[in-house]
């Protein structure tokens, strides 16, 4: 901004001190913008969200922490840090991606289990189920 544009905005003054002109701040936590949008705010909760979790990284690796007790840390911790306001947030796809990201990442670390073991898993047990029928059955399906 020049300083020609400065100088046609309205200044604020409180106890006779000037307050300065800023495009966004920081407020208890949240990014203030003066466009109102809220996608920095929404994007700085996520990354604040992700340095919570990687510093308890020594507790989601912990063996001697019952995976039961390390969810209920995620969820008092880590979770309101990522919706701390969100009640204000714009709904987007971008956005809505980001969070669900930034879920199943910190799920699949304190579980240890990667999405797809978890589907080779279901597969062997359904190819379990699909070999016990009787021959019978399978007829019957097909015809």
């Amino acid at each position: 901004m020049t300083v020609a544009q400065h100088q046609h905005r309205p200044l604020l003054t409180i106890a006779e001190h000037d307050i300065e002109h800023v495009e966004n701040f920081t407020n208890l936590g949240s990014n203030i913008s003066n466009t109102g949008d809220l996608e920095k705010d929404e994007q700085t909760r996520i990354g604040q969200a992700a340095g919570v979790f990687k510093r308890l990284r020594n507790i989601w690796s912990s063996k001697s922490i019952t995976t039961a007790t390390k969810l209920r840390l995620y969820m008092s911790l880590v979770i309101p840090t990522a919706t701390y306001a969100c009640e204000t947030w714009t709904k987007t796809a971008s956005i809505t991606n980001e969070l669900d990201v930034l879920h199943r990442r910190c799920l699949r670390s304190i579980l240890k289990s990667p999405l797809s073991d978890i589907v080779s898993d279901r597969r062997k047990i359904m190819t379990g189920h699909v070999l016990r029928l009787p021959t019978e059955r399978d007829r019957q399906v097909w015809q």
